[in-house]
């Protein structure tokens, strides 16, 4: 390996000293040391400077520790993290059929734009494959077991289209997002 500055000018080549030390095989000590010089190189300055977390910042990291799992989907390992339960949030339990109005009403829009419709389609098959997402049978899940069901609709901006999940969706006066801890905040290292 050689490392180092190179020149290019429009001068006419001049030759050049090369100093190379080979060791074969190589040690574990040479392996090492290239391995510093790489992490050296391209990792960039962290400032080591200590956050200060909430108690709240604290415990969704203490779960995400503790239940972060991988999974393979595919063929693809991915990352598995728990929600971020607060430690008083109530059992959630809703029926099918709180959501079918928001479901009605996405569907006659879906209705009125063909186009719209196949790229909503599209949108939630991506979503099916990734495993984010998945199509329950009408037995699952029952009445004894936690089930909350989110409306959905989609969004289209600057040519690319999404689906949004209401997360501030009620029913009973209950909503994820008041019942889930918001996670710790992302602190950039430079």
């Amino acid at each position: 390996m050689l490392q180092g500055p190179v020149r290019f000018t429009d001068h006419p080549l001049r030759p050049r000293q090369c100093l190379q030390t080979s060791i074969i095989p190589p040690s574990e000590e040479l392996l090492r040391n290239v391995e510093k010089l790489w992490q050296v190189d391209t990792l960039p300055f962290r400032n080591e400077k200590e956050v200060t977390r909430s108690k709240q910042d604290q415990e969704a990291i203490s779960l995400l520790e503790a239940k972060t799992i991988r999974v393979d989907i595919d063929g693809v390992l991915r990352y598995a993290t728990p929600l971020l339960r607060k430690k008083d949030m109530p059992r959630f339990q809703a029926p099918r059929e709180a959501v079918i109005p928001s479901l009605r009403s996405t569907e006659r829009r879906l209705a009125k734009d063909p186009e719209k419709a196949a790229a909503y389609r599209i949108e939630m098959e991506k979503l099916a494959q990734a495993g984010s997402i998945k199509k329950l049978g009408p037995d699952t899940p029952t009445q004894e077991s936690e089930s909350w069901y989110i409306p959905h609709h989609m969004v289209s901006h600057n040519g690319k289209n999404r689906i949004v999940f209401n997360c501030s969706y009620q029913f009973n006066n209950q909503n994820l997002n008041d019942s889930l801890l918001p996670g710790p905040r992302w602190e950039p290292h430079y």
